[in-house]
């Protein structure tokens, strides 16, 4: 999930957002939680959800990702990488900045879920 995550916010170079917000979907822009969101699923509503805490945005995920969010790990997760793509203009170009959010959310989740459910920086480079 963070690695699908990761290759769409670098393969897409960048941010999903309106003149004043980010967006889950602008146009054929996605932010990080709105690329886990199947097109299917995807309503405008969600736009006015604010973040991936919110119970319309984690039910379009579920249903695109089609499992349920583990736990509140998994969902804080998200929220971590949803504001390294809503928090972090300097990331378009230079990717430095967007990697180390993202190795940063990953060592959080790591730090509070039992090892056999460690996730990898691998695919970052690091």
């Amino acid at each position: 999930m963070v690695e699908h995550i990761w290759n769409h916010l670098v393969k897409q170079g960048q941010q999903s957002k309106s003149t004043d917000f980010c967006l889950y979907r602008n146009g054929v822009l996605k932010c990080a939680v709105g690329a886990l969101i199947s097109d299917d699923v995807y309503v405008p509503a969600l736009e006015e959800c604010g973040t991936v805490y919110s119970a319309p945005v984690i039910d379009a995920v579920e249903k695109s990702i089609k499992r349920k969010l583990i736990d509140d790990f998994e969902i804080r997760l998200l929220y971590h990488l949803q504001c390294a793509h809503d928090l972090n203009d300097s990331w378009v170009g230079d990717k430095s900045n967007l990697k180390q959010k993202f190795a940063d959310a990953i060592k959080e989740f790591n730090s509070a879920v039992p090892e056999d459910r460690h996730l990898s920086t691998e695919f970052l480079g690091m």
